[in-house]
C-alpha cells in the first residue's frame, strides 16, 4: 500500500502545488505582465536570429500544460480508488477541487489552440 493511499490530502496538497505555476503563469500572461526572471532573461528573450529561445517555451508548457497533468491523474488516481473502494467522490473534496481545477487548465489550453488553430485546419488563406 502506498503512502497516497493512505493519505489522501498529500496527494491534494502535492496536486495543488504543481497547479499554483501554470495558474500564476496564466493570470500574469493574461494581465499583459511579465513576470521578472532574473539570471534565465538572456535565455528567454529573442535570439540574435529572431527566433524564440526554446527554455522559455519549455517553461511556459510545463507549467500549463504538463504540471497541471500531473495533478490530474494523482489526484484523479485517488478518486478512482476510493470510488473502487465503494467510497463517495464527496469524501475526498480537496482531492476533487484539485482534480476539477487541473482539469479546466488542461481544457483551457487545448481549447485556446484549437479556437487559435481552428481557421488554419479549414483552409483559410493567410491564417497565420
Amino acid at each position: 500500500m502506498n503512502v497516497l493511499e493512505r493519505t489522501p490530502w498529500l496527494s491534494a496538497i502535492l496536486g495543488a502545488l504543481l497547479i499554483v505555476p501554470g495558474i500564476a503563469l496564466f493570470v500574469l500572461l493574461n494581465l499583459n505582465i511579465e513576470p521578472p526572471m532574473g539570471p534565465l532573461e538572456p535565455y528567454l528573450g529573442r535570439n540574435p536570429d529572431g527566433g524564440p529561445h526554446v527554455l522559455g517555451s519549455l517553461i511556459a508548457f510545463n507549467a500549463i500544460v504538463v504540471l497541471p497533468v500531473i495533478a490530474l491523474i494523482l489526484n484523479f488516481g485517488v478518486l478512482m480508488r476510493a470510488l473502487r473502494k465503494g467510497v463517495a467522490f464527496t469524501s475526498h473534496p480537496l482531492n476533487l477541487l484539485v482534480t476539477l481545477t487541473a482539469a479546466s487548465i488542461v481544457l483551457a489550453f487545448v481549447g485556446a489552440i484549437l479556437i487559435d488553430q481552428y481557421p488554419c485546419w479549414i483552409g483559410v488563406p493567410n491564417c497565420d
